[in-house]
């Protein structure tokens, strides 16, 4: 990998924000696309002008249109990277670009020109500055969302997710489910990155919320999308599919709450079916429905199973997280000294 560094004076006159410290680190500016032919090579040319210095990876997600072409185009063969995603979705996308280049930072964007690249340039350089984890670019916060959002249940349903993710996270999010992101290498090296689809954005949060990161969410502008293409988020499929994620994956990385719902359910089966067959024992002196006795010996069982099963996850799980955050920290301890070296 090449990376080229330019000064302020040739960033200027180009009319790209003036260069920082910024232009000496190793920056990927990831943009997966798929059937975006209409404002792929402007997205590229606008991140570009912000990024001067940055390595651009285009990811083409199985288009069935001309995205590849014009990517092509418009992309520096010298220094940028086009790839070829032929499993569709998002999350499959930035998988693939992720593996293919170590960087100091990664920034995520999308291809539709909806996220200003002055805005992506701007969390870059606080994430920097700061030495942060991962700043987002919040469009909910200012209103730039809704002013521009013309499906109907769009912005309802991305504050229902933003509530309950927050939820699940223990951290206030304002936009979980932003496409707009710059990561540092340390975070980005942890993600799992196990959702192929929408769900990659809340799992970079549920992950920064497990690892303790420092997240920073930062208003941002949101334009309009370009005349004649549409949005690839569908409103009702995935936002369940969101959810489902989320719920899994705080199950996965928190088993006592998850079992203990499990166990009370079974206890209240339990006690439901044992106090029936109790209250008709006693009035009538015979057991006549015996499987409803053995039902509920057996819930009571498998209640106090899911007790003490969800407890030992737990243990464990506290001290996987424990050792992943000593190795989270170490590994942004080294970031944090090869940044001093570079700036």
């Amino acid at each position: 990998m090449r990376v080229v560094q330019d000064d302020r004076e040739d960033a200027a006159s180009d009319g790209a924000p003036a260069a920082t410290g910024c232009a000496n680190l190793t920056v990927a500016v990831v943009i997966p696309a798929y059937n975006e032919e209409q404002s792929i090579a402007g997205t590229i040319r606008e991140y570009r002008r912000a990024f001067p210095f940055a390595v651009i990876i285009v990811v083409d997600n199985a288009s069935a249109d001309a995205t590849y072409a014009r990517a092509a185009e418009a992309i520096d063969p010298g220094r940028d990277i086009l790839l070829r995603e032929t499993t569709r979705g998002k999350g499959n996308a930035m998988r693939a670009a992720v593996a293919r280049i170590d960087a100091d930072v990664f920034v995520f964007t999308d291809a539709d020109l909806t996220y200003p690249a002055d805005d992506a340039r701007r969390l870059l350089d606080l994430l920097v500055a700061e030495r942060l984890d991962m700043v987002v670019g919040d469009r909910v916060t200012g209103g730039a969302y809704d002013a521009q959002n013309r499906r109907r249940f769009h912005g309802v349903g991305n504050v229902v997710v933003s509530w309950i993710v927050s939820r699940l996270a223990g951290r206030r999010f304002n936009d979980v489910l932003s496409g707009l992101r710059a990561v540092s290498r340390p975070l980005a090296r942890c993600f799992e990155m196990r959702s192929d689809g929408f769900q990659i954005e809340t799992e970079f949060n549920l992950t920064a919320a497990y690892l303790g990161a420092d997240v920073r969410e930062l208003p941002i502008s949101y334009n309009k999308r370009p005349v004649g293409t549409a949005s690839k988020l569908r409103t009702f499929r995935d936002g369940w599919q969101i959810l489902k994620f989320a719920f899994s994956s705080f199950s996965i990385r928190n088993p006592v709450p998850a079992f203990a719902v499990c166990a009370v359910a079974s206890f209240a089966l339990s006690l439901f079916w044992g106090v029936q067959a109790v209250i008709y024992y006693i009035q009538h002196g015979a057991m006549p429905h015996l499987a409803t006795a053995i039902a509920a010996a057996a819930f009571g069982i498998l209640a106090f199973q899911l007790v003490f099963s969800g407890l030992m996850l737990g243990m464990r799980q506290a001290e996987s997280r424990r050792q992943d955050a000593i190795r989270f920290r170490e590994m942004k301890q080294v970031w944090n000294t090869r940044l001093d070296a570079k700036i």
